[in-house]
């Protein structure tokens, strides 16, 4: 008996023993009515006592009545409460009511009181079941009760059966499961009674705790004996909203557990006599998950109702079930009816209308235990009328069914397909299946790399099978999809470890490409799949056909078995062959392919390869199927130069002659004849020989587009061993050049002879090349091509020229006329570390390498025999007996002053240069013995320069927002000549100066010392101004400001000047002149312009004017032969020794003044001045007319006003000697008397005027004649 099956008895037991116990206590107090009827309701108290005493339980009563109905009499008791013996356990149960019926008859027959009938209504009672299954009363407090009912001496079932009903009505039962904790809960009994007839009749409703369900009813019928129950049948049995998650909340279905779901099951009829039972039932979102493995999601049965019968027993029954309706995870099954019969001796019988396999499936897949067929599988698609038989032994005997859109997984050998449709007879020995599939997939892992895809799948398919031999028949078969149609038939037959086939096939529309995706891979020779897998790319089989019959075995048939024949017929179209890894395609290949044995033949009517066409070719493919296969190509290609090298680039001559076609692109027509041996496997070694014949062709160069190498006619030859040629003609840039390729032992040479224009140089730099070269040159070019091994190549390009019929109009050393030769030598080849570098020496004037990989790394010499490549970044080394900046400034102006202002600096590299120059020109400046070394790193330039004139250091920003800075220590400069010689002299236009920080520790020009030099500069717009600039030194402060403007027509520079001195004659001496004139109040104002740069300052075109201001000061009489120049302006200084010797008395030891001043215009070369003057106490002297600044020459007149006072004496005042001495004293007679008359001195009214001629540093002071005032 099952652990339920025990429960349940022993709880009935236990209730039956409450009942009789209650019973017990009620025939006490029966028998006490029955003796003391008159006073038993008053003596309710002492029925509780006596109840208590034969119990062993105390008990309490409410009222105790004696009622009679239909001559019987019927104990009442209410109020009923059985307490247990210990006071802490309280009520053991209750009960509102109590009505005990008596059988009088009975009773006296038996001389016992006999219980008639019994019912209990308001029963509250508490039951726990222990974990070992023990059944016992708690009180209602639920403490447990320590006294079990002992009911070994009483034959509880023959007490009941005597009872002709026993019933109970509205009871609460509290139920302690700690077995099935799951069942515990509060059952509330409706009704419960137990009805005695000819057969016992047990009646229930029972509403159900919460968890479990809502309600439970059922009618049974039974038979009653003294030794059990017997014949009993299920009348009816209703259970309502069963909680089946709860109610099997321990239990689990080969791991599966229920998780959620209701159920309702009805039994109309049930019984062990019949065995038999029908009935209905009905599930509701059931859901079913294996809690071990939650990732493997759960299966919901939304719903499942059915009517069931089911006869027989253990040794045989039948079960059938419709109609059947069965919704899971959403999907509903149709309408189904469902079979089985079971014998013991017959063994199974299935039948039903209907199974979904992908809901089966993925119930297996929730469990651990589930038959493999279904977890390895996991197959899905509908089964329709299924009929299955198995013996004894559980062996399938037959099968029968139709199958719609089937699949499964691959396992092992066995292919996975979907959209599988066929109906199968399926025995033991033999098998037929009508296959009539559409859209059919199949996946076959271990056959083929990918799934196949089948639009129709027909076939009729037969199986046999005898011990270990099989053999199977595909007639009628008809497939078709995108690739393909097929018909034909298949049969294989398998005997004694051997497999034969015989297979007959018809093709249509074939893609040629896809092929290999429906062979099994296991029949083919690894090595001809390795090539097989990526060797048809395109193309079609129009029709075809191939008949195989023999041993798989020995496939390829190349033996002398004539049992063995293969042979396949194809015509093909467009078929595309990658028959060697690295070789060109063979493409749009039309015509016939016939095989047989281990050789493939194409016989091509049309085809292309590397776009050339077929002119006569034929292939062969030896070994295809098996061994080392080899390709044997022979034929004429007709095709243009472009395709040629396409060929040579698309090969594997490619490590050869491809890397040509990287930097030149073709045109017009050639042929190739080629003999080609290619081992499929191994392309490498392949065997090769023919020519490319150019007819009219033309090859362009990508780096130089517009200047193609045209009408080229002549062959190429080449084989494994390399290319020749002789004398291929051709023009470049419509000039004739001849070519040249020598074989040699390690290198080959590629010689290339011709002449080009300097228009042509300009179509090489692209449309940039300057125009300063000119004329027509003879140049050679030579390609020398070296193997160092195997595919690895080294190319040295030079191209040298003489350059005679050149002219190079650049300033020197670079410049030549057309008559000149100087050898131009490029070289582009390989150093020691395997760098490229660009080398190039133009007649040992200039040198230059560069680094190809890297645009900015790479030395330029001049003077300097061998560059060397730095580091990094850019160099450049010179040495110079001559450099004339201006020249190749205006050089670059000329040239390349668009290509300068297109230049980025953003990203320039590193650049360093070193200048030796022995004598550096900047328009009419020179520079001795000049050193500089520059820099440029992070967009800053930086030089140190030293020469003799100067030395100091320029900071240079690239960029333009920021101001750059030059310091020099000192200057030294000599002003250009001013003279004739120079005049003529070339000058030369720059560009506006940029904006400047100037500073000038010492600055001397033409010997003058200014001191220190300060000044800013900017350039705005067209103009360059000098914001401020100053001098100082120990004699002299100046301020000066200016500007240079520049348009398309002219430039014109302006200068403004203030000069302040508090020492002239040490001025004078700083400045180099002679320190003829003393003062220390010295003031200087000008403003000067000329129609010129700055730099380009001449005297002959200087315009402006000067204020000249001296105070307080003496002009001083200077030795012959003193060192130093005469101030020009200054003719003060140049007439001292001719005014002693007329005016010794007044200038002997000198001339002191007041006041020096004057004002000068500057104009066509001259100073002219019409107010200078002296003011003195002795005299008066007035300069006037214009001196010549160019040649330093006067040409003034001097008038000077003595102031003879009579302290002076006359002699000698004008002219020595006597007459003198009288001239003198008749003036001085005359002063003394004009002076009484007229209150004047005649002297101051007498002037002597001088013409002054001559240079300045030897000016001639003549005597014109005296002027009376």
């Amino acid at each position: 008996m099952s652990l339920m099956h025990r429960s349940l008895h022993i709880a009935g037991r236990q209730v039956t023993n409450i009942v009789v116990m209650t019973a017990v206590i009620m025939l006490v107090c029966v028998g006490l009515a029955y003796w003391f009827s008159n006073a038993i309701a008053e003596r309710k108290d002492e029925i509780a006592a006596w109840a208590t005493e034969k119990t062993g339980y105390p008990i309490q009563i409410g009222e105790a009545g004696l009622y009679w109905f239909d001559l019987f009499p019927k104990l009442m008791v209410t109020d009923i409460s059985v307490m247990q013996a210990e006071p802490d356990i309280g009520e053991l149960f209750t009960a509102e009511e109590l009505y005990i019926g008596v059988d009088l008859i009975a009773s006296l027959q038996q001389r016992a009181l006999v219980v008639d009938t019994a019912r209990i209504s308001g029963l509250q009672l508490g039951i726990k079941r222990s974990a070992d299954g023990d059944i016992s009363l708690i009180g209602l407090q639920g403490k447990s009760v320590d006294q079990k009912f002992d009911d070994t001496q009483i034959d509880w079932a023959e007490q009941i059966r005597s009872w002709r009903g026993i019933e109970l009505l509205s009871a609460q039962i509290q139920f302690d499961d700690q077995m099935q904790p799951q069942f515990s809960g509060l059952y509330e009994v409706n009704e419960l009674a137990l009805l005695q007839g000819k057969q016992s009749t047990l009646i229930g409703d029972i509403q159900l705790p919460h968890h479990l369900g809502q309600q439970l009813s059922f009618t049974v019928d039974a038979m009653l004996t003294s030794s059990g129950i017997s014949n009993w049948q299920v009348e009816q049995l209703d259970a309502r909203q069963l909680q089946l998650a709860t109610i099997f909340q321990n239990q689990q279905m080969q791991d599966v557990s229920v998780t959620r779901g209701r159920a309702d099951v009805s039994v109309g009829i049930g019984s062990n006599l019949n065995k038999q039972w029908q009935g209905q039932i009905q599930l509701l979102d059931v859901a079913l998950e294996n809690l071990s493995h939650p990732d493997r999601g759960s299966v919901t049965i939304n719903s499942l109702s059915g009517e069931f019968n089911w006869q027989g027993d253990g040794t045989a029954w039948q079960l059938a079930a419709e109609p059947i309706q069965l919704t899971i995870d959403d999907d509903s099954w149709p309408q189904s009816t469902l079979n089985l019969k079971f014998s013991e001796t017959d063994g199974w019988f299935a039948e039903t209308s209907f199974v979904r396999l992908s809901d089966l499936t993925a119930l297996a897949l929730l469990s651990d235990k589930a038959p493999a067929l279904l977890t390895q599988y996991q197959p899905a698609g509908d089964i329709r009328d299924i009929q299955l038989s198995l013996n004894s032994n559980n062996e399938l005997q037959s099968a029968k069914m139709i199958v719609d859109e089937f699949a499964s997984q691959p396992v092992d050998q066995v292919p996975g397909v979907t959209g599988l449709s066929m109906e199968v007879e399926w025995e033991p020995a033999s098998a037929h299946a009508l296959i009539s599939s559409r859209n059919l997939t199949m996946y076959a892992p271990t056959w083929l790399p990918e799934a196949i895809y089948f639009d129709v799948a027909e076939a009729n398919l037969d199986w046999n099978t005898a011990e270990t031999n099989w053999q199977m028949q595909l007639t009628d078969l008809n497939i078709w999809n995108n690739d393909m149609t097929l018909r034909g038939e298949v049969g294989l037959e398998h005997q004694s470890n051997t497999t034969f086939a015989d297979i007959d096939l018809q093709m249509l529309d074939v893609a040629i490409a896809n092929w290999l995706s429906y062979v099994p891979r296991s029949i083919l020779d690894p090595d001809y799949l390795k090539w097989a897998e990526k060797a048809y790319t395109g193309g079609q089989i129009e029709t075809g056909s191939l008949k195989l019959k023999g041993n798989l075995a020995e496939f390829p048939f190349t033996g002398e078995n004539s049992k063995n024949e293969f042979e396949a017929t194809l015509n093909v179209i467009n078929v595309g062959l990658d028959y060697g890894k690295g070789w060109p395609v063979l493409e749009n290949i039309s015509g016939q392919v016939l095989s047989s044995g281990n050789k493939l033949d194409i016989l091509p009517k049309a085809g292309r390869i590397a776009g050339f066409d077929f002119v006569n070719v034929s292939a062969e493919i030896n070994n295809i199927y098996a061994g080392k296969p080899v390709l044997d190509l022979t034929g004429l290609l007709s095709g243009n130069t472009e395709d040629a090298l396409n060929f040579l680039q698309a090969s594997p001559l490619s490590s050869r002659y491809g890397d040509i076609t990287d930097w030149v692109k073709a045109e017009g027509k050639s042929n190739i004849a080629l003999n080609l041996k290619i081992p499929l496997l191994d392309p490498n070694a392949t065997d090769a020989d023919g020519h490319v014949s150019f007819e009219t062709s033309q090859l362009t160069v990508t780096a130089m587009p517009d200047m193609p190498i045209q009408n080229i006619n002549g062959q190429l030859f080449f084989s494994n061993d390399g290319v020749n040629a002789e004398a291929i003609t051709a023009t470049f840039l419509d000039r004739p050049m001849k070519i040249d390729v020598l074989p040699g032992t390690e290198s080959t040479l590629v010689t290339a002879k011709g002449e080009i224009s300097s228009q042509q140089l300009a179509q090489l730099w692209q449309g940039k090349m300057p125009g300063f070269v000119k004329g027509t040159t003879q140049y050679q070019a030579d390609v020398e091509v070296s193997e160092k091994s195997l595919g690895e190549f080294d190319t040295d390009i030079r191209v040298t020229s003489e350059l005679a019929g050149l002219t190079i109009e650049a300033p020197e050393p670079l410049g030549k006329t057309a008559a000149d030769k100087r050898l131009l030598d490029i070289k582009l080849s390989k150093d020691d570390e395997q760098r490229s570098l660009l080398q190039l020496n133009y007649a040992d004037i200039a040198s230059a390498v560069w680094l190809l990989a890297d645009s900015a790394r790479g030395e330029i010499t001049i003077g300097i025999p061998e560059p060397e490549l730095p580091a990094s970044g850019i160099r450049l080394r010179g040495r110079l007996n001559e450099l004339s900046i201006s020249e190749w400034t205006q050089w670059q102006q000329t040239w390349l002053a668009d290509s300068i202002t297109e230049q980025n600096f953003d990203n320039w590299p590193a650049v360093d240069i070193e200048l030796a120059v022995d004598n550096l020109r900047f328009n009419q400046w020179v520079l001795n013995d000049v050193q500089t070394k520059a820099f440029q790193r992070n967009q800053i330039w930086q030089m140190d320069i030293q020469s003799r004139q100067l030395r100091g250091d320029i900071r240079w920003p690239v960029d333009s927002d920021s101001l750059p800075t030059l310091h020099f220590d000192f200057v030294d400069l000599q002003l250009p000549a001013s003279n004739n010689q120079s005049n003529g002299r070339k000058k030369f236009k720059s560009e506006l100066w940029p904006s400047f920080q100037l500073n000038i520790d010492r600055l001397t020009v033409d010997g003058m010392q200014l001191g220190r030099v300060q000044a800013r500069a900017l350039q705005q717009g067209n103009s360059w101004l000098l914001q401020s600039a100053s001098m100082q030194s120990a004699v002299l402060q100046a301020e000066l400001d200016g500007v240079w403007q520049k348009n398309d027509l002219a430039d014109s520079s302006q200068l403004n000047l203030k000069l302040t001195s508090n020492d002239l004659a040490g001025l004078f001496e700083d400045l180099g002149y002679q320190a003829a004139i003393h003062s220390n109040q010295v003031e200087v104002t000008g403003q000067f312009s000329w129609p010129d740069e700055p730099l380009n300052l001449s005297m002959a075109n200087l315009q402006g004017n000067l204020n000249l201001q001296i105070d307080d000061g003496q002009l001083v009489d200077v030795e012959p032969g003193a060192a130093g120049r005469i101030f020009g302006l200054m003719s003060f200084a140049a007439i001292p020794r001719r005014l002693a010797l007329d005016f010794s008395d007044f200038f002997g030891k000198g001339f002191s003044f007041r006041e020096i001043s004057g004002d000068f215009q500057f104009a066509n070369g001259q100073a002219v001045t019409d107010n200078l003057n002296m003011r003195g106490d002795s005299a008066s002297i007035d300069v006037t007319g214009p001196i010549n600044i160019v040649d330093r020459t006067y040409h003034q007149t001097v008038v000077v006003t003595p102031n003879v006072s009579s302290t002076l004496p006359l002699a000698g005042a004008v002219a020595g000697g006597p007459v003198g001495l009288g001239v003198g004293t008749a003036i001085y007679l005359v002063d003394r008397i004009a002076g009484r008359l007229f209150d004047r001195d005649l002297v101051d009214m007498i002037s002597y005027r001088y013409r002054l001629t001559g240079p300045w540093d030897d000016p001639d002071l003549s005597l014109k004649t005296h002027e009376n005032p």
